[in-house]
């Protein structure tokens, strides 16, 4: 039962911090075209617009806005003063939306949010959706480097480690943005966390989204890491910084890339070098130092090898050594005589996790390949922050192939998430997309809708019409954030693989796509359904399963009620998959490409009063309104395989009319698993009456019969008028649904239009 989507792919970023911020995002189309969700892009602008304080005047050099200009968004740049001196760029990308402050990490600099491309690059994705984007420069980086009174040249300018950074730097910045915007931000980083530790900013937060979050280090496992914050390499660097003729290492980076390549010998072991020359330039060895990627981009990586690293102070790399070595999260060490000097005690003071507002939304994403913020020390930092005062302020995201750099570089999103019973699914996300006017976006920001489809198909079965009559594209250009997934076999496996019908898929697998949604986005989910997608939801409704974390349900040829199946090619399959108890062939895999399947179809095609000239019909009812491409692309890519016990199960349900769940064949094996002799039902009527419905059937569908529907809707007789809508469509029949040429019309607008209703 493992699951898999083929659905179109965004980079990570693009859904791990902006899931908390509740933003909708870039489509990429099948062809690769992308829709911008606003015109941000209309005017290139390097500074900022008249009248603005504090922005540089125009033509003067605009640093970072220069390559936002390249892609053709309006750009500004500022100039914030520290306290203590230091002179930050910080770049604008102005959309009248929320405040979101984007900082880098060690040896980059704000750039790091654009190298993805347009498409992929967090700080523009975050510009279409109508966020106000902020980009930070750390001091001492390429833009950053002024100072009232100092020269990078001399020593007295690098004295500094993150401490300051959290000091000085970030609360001057967040001031700066929240009097230019007088609104709360959203940000995240290791200098926010020892901020939120000592209840600083959290009056001008909004939210925090933690990026393979680095606070505790002591499990790094890079040998780069582990060899730099050996003490007895610390004190050597140390030494030769001060006594190397020419040795000037307070400037980390102009050490390591020209003024004295001892310091890199030391600081680094030969066997470990995490620069090596290449070429005529440095190149950046990533696995060496952060762990293996596993999804990185050529053409990014040169992008980011043609502008990164850049410079920090040796200071700010001896206090994460400290860090490394301690296992703490303190302030910098100076020694014992120092330390008293500077704290007023022997030890440096601690940045307490554990004090971090326990009220404060906070988002966590870190990878298992990451080396640098290993999931030991991830761990460690979320038991540290304790009990949350509402479980959803605290979301948590593991994915288990990715290392450090994937998350703001890397060409995917997708989900593997697994089922209580031990399945892995794989979901993917088209977020918002679309020319949407600014009406439309604030009605209906990127609620999550999550698309289900039918047996012996997938999550492609959403896909197959042409992109303007295809729902999936259809809910993301109207601004809804559209997650899909879908199962078909990764491997034939062993027979007890196979041991599950639809029971399992509502008790399993959708409880846990609904949570991984619910969790990403912290929003209700709309749910649409298609054939058995819609039985699975209504079999959890009934058990009030779901229902507090689902918005509405749209069940296209919603089944639930099989006794009035009325082709015979069904009624025939029905007997023959009940003898299949029996030892039918040995088959546990359902999967119409292989040979013992093949045979078992022709068998029954071959009973009198069948003809299957034309399966399609002969399964579903006469289709009206299929286009000829449409249906050799769902050829070429369905039918999927499926459990024969699911079969099994819906075969049961046809003879005996009712909704239950799966018969084991003797009193014994019901008791055992039930602990009655019968399997129990699935009652329709205690689905709750106030949980919005929308039920679409066609006068054509011979497995969603018009007599099986008026069951279903006589069950709920007493849900809430205003709850439930029912539209009839006469001619169409159960593929219609999904592949008809004019479904755009007389079915998705129709749902979207509900979806709309449900704000």
């Amino acid at each position: 039962m493992a699951l898999s989507v083929r659905a179109l792919i965004l980079a990570p970023h693009l859904l791990l911090l902006l899931l908390l911020l509740s933003v909708s995002l870039v489509i990429v189309n099948g062809d690769g075209r992308t829709r911008p969700l606003m015109p941000v892009r209309s005017t290139i602008m390097n500074s900022a617009a008249e009248g603005d304080a504090g922005a540089l005047p125009p033509g003067s050099p605009a640093g970072l806005c220069l390559k936002v200009g390249d892609y053709g968004y309006t750009c500004q740049e500022y100039k914030v003063t520290t306290e203590d001196g230091y002179i930050l760029s910080l770049n604008r990308i102005p959309t009248g939306g929320q405040p979101v402050l984007l900082q880098h990490g060690v040896l980059v600099d704000g750039l790091t949010w654009l190298v993805n491309g347009m498409n992929q690059s967090l700080a523009l994705v975050l510009a279409d959706a109508g966020y106000d984007v902020w980009i930070a420069n750390t001091r001492g980086t390429r833009w950053s480097r002024g100072h009232i009174s100092l020269d990078p040249a001399q020593r007295e300018y690098w004295e500094w480690s993150w401490d300051e950074l959290v000091k000085f730097d970030l609360p001057d910045t967040f001031d700066f943005v929240y009097s230019h915007t007088g609104q709360k931000l959203h940000y995240g980083t290791l200098i926010a966390l020892a901020s939120f530790s000592q209840h600083k900013l959290v009056d001008k937060l909004r939210s925090a989204a933690l990026l393979s979050p680095i606070a505790y280090l002591s499990h790094m496992t890079t040998p780069v890491g582990q060899s730099a914050a050996n003490e007895a390499v610390v004190n050597i660097l140390k030494l030769v910084c001060a006594k190397a003729p020419g040795a000037d290492c307070y400037d980390m980076m102009t050490s390591f890339t020209g003024r004295t390549l001892l310091c890199v010998c030391v600081f680094f072991p030969a066997a470990f070098i995490l620069f090596i020359l290449r070429k005529g330039r440095i190149t950046f060895n990533f696995p060496c130092f952060q762990g293996k990627n596993c999804c990185l981009n050529s053409s990014t990586v040169d992008v980011f090898l043609r502008n990164e690293p850049q410079p920090t102070s040796t200071k700010n790399m001896v206090h994460l050594a400290q860090t490394v070595r301690h296992g703490t999260i303190a302030m910098y060490d100076y020694g014992i005589h120092e330390n008293l000097a500077q704290y007023g005690q022997i030890e440096p003071p601690i940045y307490n996790m554990s004090s971090v507002p326990n009220d404060l939304p906070l988002f966590l994403s870190y990878g298992a390949q990451d080396a640098l913020s290993d999931s030991l020390d991830v761990e460690l930092l979320l038991a540290t922050l304790g009990t949350y005062v509402r479980g959803d302020d605290l979301v948590v995201q593991f994915v288990r192939d990715y290392g450090h750099a994937d998350f703001v570089m890397g060409t995917n999103a997708k989900h593997d998430v697994t089922t209580g019973d031990g399945y892995v699914l794989t979901v993917h996300r088209i977020p918002a997309s679309g020319l949407l006017d600014q009406q439309k976006i604030s009605s209906n920001t990127n609620q999550p809708v999550l698309l289900q489809h039918g047996i012996l198909m997938d999550g492609m079965s959403w896909l197959l019409a042409p992109p303007e009559q295809s729902l999936a594209i259809i809910l993301a250009e109207s601004g809804f954030d559209k997650v899909t997934h879908g199962w078909y076999a990764l491997s034939f496996g062993l027979q007890e693989y196979w041991a599950w019908s639809w029971d399992q898929l509502a008790q399993y697998d959708l409880p846990t796509v609904v949570d991984l949604v619910h969790g990403v986005t912290r929003q209700k989910l709309h749910y649409v359904g298609h054939s058995l997608g819609t039985l699975i939801a209504l079999a959890s409704f009934s058990e009030h399963k779901l229902v507090e974390k689902v918005r509405s349900a749209a069940l296209l040829c919603p089944i639930a009620y099989l006794g009035h199946i009325t082709t015979v090619l069904g009624q025939v399959a029905a007997k023959s998959f009940i003898g299949e108890m029996t030892g039918w062939l040995g088959v546990v895999e359902f999967n119409p490409k292989i040979e013992a399947v093949e045979n078992f179809i022709k068998a029954i095609c071959r009973q009198p009063g069948i003809d299957c000239y034309d399966l399609m019909p002969a399964f579903t009812g006469k289709n009206c309104c299929l286009n000829a491409s449409t249906v050799e692309l769902f050829l070429q890519n369905e039918p999927q395989p499926t459990s024969t016990r699911n079969f099994v199960h819906l075969a049961q349900m046809i003879r005996g009319g009712d909704v239950t769940m799966y018969d084991y064949g003797s009193a014994n094996e019901n008791t055992k698993h039930y602990g009655q002799k019968e399997p129990p039902a699935y009652n329709m009527s205690n689905i709750p009456s106030d949980l919005p419905l929308f039920l679409i059937y066609g006068g054509q569908d011979v497995l969603s019969d018009i007599f099986d529907l008026h069951l279903l809707l006589d069950s709920l007789k007493f849900h809430q008028k205003d709850k439930l809508t029912v539209h009839y469509i006469h001619n169409y029949a159960h593929v219609d649904f999904i592949m008809g040429i004019n479904a755009k019309q007389l079915v998705y607008d129709h749902v979207v239009a509900f979806f709309m209703r449900q704000q």
